[in-house]
């Protein structure tokens, strides 16, 4: 965290993951990458791809409350993302009130009919 955070001084950032079936997850790392790059915020993604899960370090100026609102618009879509893909919102992280909306979508996707 220490280092990407060293990448744009006076940032702040989060982390978000998401994971992903081995035949989707370069589809899902390079869209989240092309997602990033549009977005203009630094976003080192890293990930033990070995289980399916990566992760972004979302750095975001937080006087900036677009680049805030950007942030967290970013973070949704990378989990939306990997549910559209047949993956989950989260691999190993908590979910916490900012996927709340991620984890109804996905189960909703799983509800046995």
């Amino acid at each position: 965290m220490y280092a990407a955070l060293s990448l744009h001084p006076g940032c702040m950032g989060f982390s978000t993951d998401a994971a992903c079936r081995f035949s989707r997850l370069a589809d899902c790392i390079l869209e989240t990458r092309e997602d990033v790059a549009s977005s203009g915020l630094v976003c080192p993604i890293v990930g033990h791809v070995g289980d399916g899960n990566f992760h972004l370090l979302v750095l975001y100026d937080p006087k900036d409350t677009g680049r805030a609102r950007t942030a967290e618009a970013l973070a949704k879509r990378v989990s939306l993302r990997a549910i559209g893909m047949g993956g989950t919102c989260t691999g190993e992280h908590g979910v916490g009130i900012h996927k709340l909306d991620a984890v109804v979508a996905e189960h909703a996707r799983l509800r046995w009919t």
